[in-house]
């Protein structure tokens, strides 16, 4: 009786997982279908068209957003190596996704569930930049469907172009203090000079101030952007 129970059990697990599966499948299928196309123009976000006065300060732009780009030749290592063991240490390394990042993602979701620490994200690059390109960054637009197709066009990156792409991408898309998008234009905001003429302790202040720019404005909170630099 005990083996006909176990056998009974493990068929009727079986069938309920085979169904499970089946739904999700068709489920994920059909959210694919609709994702929304991502071109290399949009990926890139072409810099703006400015002029400077002969102090070097910016009086007008074509955009509302100032933006600056640069390119990959042009990040100092020392931002490139302090911007991922920041956001994604093993980038290089991971498949479009992050799977320690995914893993600490539903760590904190268990936490949270249990009344300790907050949710956190497990995005990787690829899928924050998919993210700054063509979803909302909304709390209240975080749904399934949406991290179903944010994954799917961040793993169609990793097909069509190279890590040093994508993070160049990246880290032009950025959005950052003072209306200003993508390090460079920061570094020209703060210190009006380019990215790779910054001292280390200027690099460190442009990775901190990614996260959360607001917070971490060097205008409107020194303590902060000091303290996280």
């Amino acid at each position: 009786k005990f083996f006909k129970f176990i056998g009974r059990t493990t068929l009727v697990l079986s069938v309920i997982g085979a169904l499970i599966g089946l739904f999700t499948t068709f489920y994920v299928q059909s959210v694919i279908q609709e994702v929304p196309q991502v071109t290399e123009e949009s990926l890139k976000s072409d810099p703006s068209s400015n002029m400077y006065d002969k102090n070097g300060d910016l009086i007008w732009s074509s955009s509302d957003n100032k933006r600056v780009y640069v390119e990959y030749e042009d990040l100092p290592q020392q931002y490139i190596d302090l911007l991922l063991a920041t956001e994604q240490k093993t980038f290089f390394e991971d498949p479009g996704f992050s799977p320690k990042g995914l893993a600490n993602a539903f760590l904190s979701v268990v936490k949270k569930m249990l009344g300790q620490g907050e949710v956190r994200g497990g995005s990787s690059l690829e899928q924050q930049l998919i993210k700054l390109t063509v979803f909302s960054v909304d709390e209240s637009d975080r749904t399934i469907e949406r991290k179903i197709k944010e994954f799917y066009l961040a793993n169609q990156l990793e097909e069509n172009y190279d890590k040093e792409t994508i993070l160049e991408y990246y880290v032009n898309k950025l959005p950052m203090s003072e209306n200003s998008f993508g390090v460079e234009t920061l570094a020209i905001t703060y210190y009006n000079k380019p990215l790779k003429d910054l001292t280390l302790s200027q690099i460190a202040l442009m990775v901190g101030t990614g996260q959360a720019p607001s917070l971490y404005n060097v205008y409107d909170n020194p303590d902060e952007a000091k303290g996280r630099r």
